[in-house]
């Protein structure tokens, strides 16, 4: 994980988007300066299913969370 994503949340939902795209932390803190403040929506670990994909670069954001929990 990049230091400067670092306390980020796990995954992030941009509600501006058509349709609405949701990125893992690490392209979320790429695309903050592009989603409104209004727009985004922070998930929670507990908001994470089994699967979920990162619109941005494919990454499945719940194993990602698994294997930081692992290690």
């Amino acid at each position: 994980m990049s230091d400067t994503a670092e306390g980020l949340p796990p995954a992030v939902i941009d509600h501006a988007a058509e349709p609405t795209q949701i990125y893992c932390r690490e392209c979320a803190f790429e695309e903050s300066a592009s989603i409104p403040d209004e727009s985004r929506e922070d998930l929670s670990v507990s908001q994470i299913g089994d699967v979920l994909v990162c619109d941005g670069c494919g990454v499945d954001i719940a194993t990602t969370i698994i294997d930081d929990r692992d290690d």
